[in-house]
């Protein structure tokens, strides 16, 4: 008992050595990863791809080139251009020189800007009364110095010009370089149509000298995030390695276990790099020195326009290289290490073993595949809600696990180990968790106001509704009592329809609160859970706000609070049965004792002691001749020697020699014998054999 505690103990010290230090090489490849993606020149790179500003923003320069359509009736229609956009196609002039040799003079072909009418007065309120932003129409732009508007903000429409205002119509700045954007981005296009992937750039690096700092930072930004997946894929291999020695080193109780072990380790791992790290590098975090020493700083807030472009991509790319690379290592092993191997080895191998082990294929370890399907999952349905376009790629990764594997257990690997149900119990005991990372990421993703267009919830509204409804049936259900209940519910529904929403009493309450708060740290705790309100209000969110709650819920009752119970409640309960169970088996005594069946009774005992001789009494209703004659009539049981004794009234059991056996010698299964020569089958050619000379031997086993 001493030495498999101490053994019990060894393995305990063991495996919290390894989660350390698992927690310290997450660390490690948190920070290799972060990098990879996130550093000065990685963000730099995708600065210079997508540069910040509103979306759609060539249509925008264009508004601005052709100014307002004053053809209307009213003032108020100063932010329509002109319908007709076919033939305004930009042009670079390549004989006019710029002062600024980073400047070219580009700009829309046989068409000048259009002036703005006197009463169009350039008003607008993005950086304050001193702020001033410039309609950019020259030909030759000075980028990173001057800040440009859009149409809105040289309108004399108030409603137009304020920053506050959502969709096309607000006011927004953007860099005057961005008509690089529209001017480079068609002709990129154009040429890698026409001459492909790998020679559109280089042609149009030669040809077209304004876009050669667009195709810089074009390849720049896509190197970049071949390196990032391919660096995750890498740092993953690593900790596949390290882990999987880590539960050779943990001394677990079986392979099943170990297996378990080391794919909870190897999923997070993987989990984590792959999926959290790139969210967290392009975050802003805020100011926390842990968190900036260990990862790049990003300018992301929201799962805005810019989220998708940098972060959705490199997402995107990890998972359709991940839907490629785990099975490169068994169809290169199945196809060409082995073959090559075993025809260069065969020539030196010079004795059975060698060969044996040369020609042996390895074997199917099930904690390398398991993490791989388990990490694809996860991460497809943790973005599925922002990016659908996950949803086929983890189908086909997923599918290509199914059948590579197969194809690999009947071409490659060797099965020597019965894993249990472990791994398949630690599998569906992460789906809840996977359920409830979906839907509040998908939760998130929906509530972005700037993406998808949706109404606040009114409880009002909902309220009214309900009332209306429960009006209907009750008028339906008391027609004969004449609608009184009817009346009454409508007027509860107006006065719930006359009063303030709730959603908006409490949102005026949050941000009057925000307003009186002076510690900085405590704004931006407020701001969070205001910006989160608004979010779960909208009606296209608030679903799946209400089904994480129910998933969180039961989660925490069942993983926390379930424990508690049994530790708690639960031995209350167990006390109960047990004095139940005590009280049905003394009611189950008297009832034999009624019967005379128990011991004391005057009847014997229904079931003898284990070394007594056989006696079992027989019951009243075992009395009869219609019940005794079969029971001594069953082949089975006249040949084990069973019988009744009609004078004592008993069940009894003789041997082969007549005399009265016991329990255990009653109970105890009979002689067999594996010799050929018994069989009644075989008995003539046992008889052939037998004068051949040998004389067969006998062997007795007793089961």
């Amino acid at each position: 008992m001493k030495k498999n505690y101490k053994k019990l103990l060894i393995a305990m010290c063991r495996r919290s050595f390894t989660n350390f230090v698992t927690f310290l090489l997450l660390v490690v490849s948190c920070a290799i990863i972060s990098l990879a993606q996130g550093r000065e020149y990685c963000l730099s790179a995708q600065q210079a791809f997508n540069k910040p500003g509103p979306s759609s923003i060539c249509s925008k320069i264009l508004d601005v080139y052709q100014g307002p359509d004053f053809n209307t009736s009213t003032d108020n229609s100063a932010t329509s251009p002109s319908n007709s956009t076919d033939d305004w196609t930009l042009q670079w002039n390549a004989s006019s020189r710029c002062p600024d040799d980073a400047s070219f003079d580009i700009t829309f072909l046989n068409h000048s800007a259009t002036p703005f009418p006197p009463s169009v007065l350039p008003f607008n309120d993005i950086g304050g009364a001193s702020f001033n932003l410039t309609r950019c129409t020259s030909t030759c732009f000075t980028p990173g110095l001057t800040t440009c508007g859009t149409l809105p903000c040289f309108t004399t429409d108030v409603n137009y010009t304020s920053s506050k205002a959502v969709g096309d119509d607000s006011c927004e700045a953007y860099d005057a370089s961005s008509i690089l954007l529209c001017y480079c981005k068609p002709k990129l296009e154009a040429y890698v149509k026409a001459d492909g992937l790998c020679n559109g750039p280089w042609k149009l690096w030669d040809v077209e000298l304004p876009c050669r700092a667009y195709i810089t930072a074009f390849l720049t930004k896509n190197g970049l995030l071949i390196a990032a997946a391919i660096t995750v894929i890498l740092v993953n291999t690593v900790l596949r390695g390290v882990f999987y020695a880590f539960g050779t080193f943990e001394r677990h109780s079986s392979e099943s276990n170990k297996a378990a072990a080391v794919v909870l380790k190897l999923f997070f791992a993987q989990w984590i790099n792959t999926a959290v790290i790139v969210l967290l590098v392009n975050a802003n975090l805020g100011n926390v020195p842990v968190i900036q020493f260990l990862l790049a700083v990003g300018k992301l807030t929201d799962m805005e326009r810019g989220w998708y472009t940098s972060v959705g991509a490199g997402i995107t790319l990890t998972m359709l290289v991940n839907v490629v690379t785990p099975h490169l290592g068994p169809l290169l092993a199945a196809y060409v290490i082995f073959p090559v191997k075993r025809t260069f080895k065969q020539f030196t191998t010079v004795t059975t073993p060698q060969m044996t082990a040369l020609f042996a294929n390895p074997d199917f370890d099930i904690s390398v595949r398991y993490p791989v399907v388990l990490n694809t999952i996860f991460v497809t349905f943790m973005y599925a809600g922002g990016m659908p376009a996950l949803l086929p790629l983890g189908a086909v990764s997923c599918y290509l696990n199914y059948a590579i594997d197969k194809l690999m257990l009947m071409k490659l690997y060797r099965v020597r180990t019965a894993y249990d149900q472990a791994l398949g119990t630690l599998a569906l005991q992460l789906f809840p968790w996977m359920l409830l990372v979906h839907l509040g990421f998908s939760a998130w993703a929906y509530g972005v106001s700037s993406l998808l267009q949706s109404d606040l919830l009114s409880v009002s509204a909902l309220a009214k509704q309900a009332t209306s409804a429960l009006a209907s049936v009750q008028s339906s259900l008391s027609s004969q009592d004449g609608g009184s209940s009817a009346v009454n519910s409508t007027t509860t529904g107006d006065s719930l329809e006359g009063g303030d929403d709730p959603t908006e009493l409490l949102q005026s309450f949050l941000q009057d609160q925000l307003a009186e708060v002076a510690d900085p740290t405590l704004a931006d705790l407020l701001s969070g859970v205001l910006k989160a309100y608004a979010k779960i209000v909208r009606l296209n969110t608030f679903p799946l706000f209400f089904f994480f709650v129910l998933v969180l819920l039961y989660l925490l009752l069942h993983r926390v609070l379930t424990p508690l119970f049994h530790v708690t409640v639960g031995i209350v309960f167990k006390c109960v049965g047990m004095l139940v169970r005590t009280l049905g088996c003394r009611s189950g005594r008297r009832v034999a004792t009624t019967r005379g069946l128990w011991e004391g009774s005057g009847g014997g005992m229904m079931f003898p002691g284990f070394t007594a001789l056989f006696e079992r009494p027989l019951t009243t209703d075992e009395m009869g001749d219609d019940t005794i004659t079969p029971v001594t009539k069953k082949p089975v049981d006249v040949a084990r020697g069973f019988e009744i004794d009609a004078d004592r009234r008993v069940l009894i059991c003789r041997g082969v020699d007549g005399h009265h056996l016991r329990s255990w010698e009653a109970t105890a299964a009979q002689v067999k014998t594996y010799a050929i020569e018994k069989n009644p089958k075989y008995t003539v050619r046992s008889n052939d054999i037998e004068p051949c000379g040998s004389e067969p031997k006998l062997t007795w086993l007793v089961v």
